[in-house]
């Protein structure tokens, strides 16, 4: 979808602006084109993945569910259950403003594995 992007802005403010700093790093998220649908062909699997300052997440914003460190702490330290990452696929989700990528099925155990090697590299580098 192409949209004027003050428009947009404007738009997703009334929606979402109540996240404070977490808007507007969403807002630049998406509008870099960094969030992700893959999808996988026949069984119709659908990942989120959002292309982040410290590597690639797996978003699951029906959950809401984030693989990054962020969300994990605020998680364990009973916080709010919303990072910016899941802020950014609702907002694209709502206005279809993603990259979307197939996949053919054989390609999800590789996909997965690829991905929960970088979460972990990302953990790793915090300690």
């Amino acid at each position: 979808m192409v949209i004027n992007e003050l428009d947009s802005l404007n738009e997703l403010k009334k929606q979402f602006g109540t996240y404070g700093p977490k808007f507007m790093k969403a807002y630049k998220t998406i509008t870099k084109k960094n969030v992700k649908k893959c999808m996988f062909k026949n069984s119709e699997r659908t990942l989120w993945i959002v292309v982040g300052d410290k590597g690639d997440q797996l978003v699951y914003p029906d959950i809401p569910y984030c693989s990054c460190n962020s969300f994990i702490y605020s998680l364990l330290g009973n916080k709010e259950r919303t990072c910016y990452h899941i802020l950014a696929v609702k907002m694209s989700k709502k206005y279809d403003i993603y990259e979307e990528i197939t996949f053919d099925d054989e390609e999800y155990k590789l996909f997965l594995k690829y991905l929960i090697n970088d979460v972990i590299a990302d953990f790793h580098e915090k300690e």
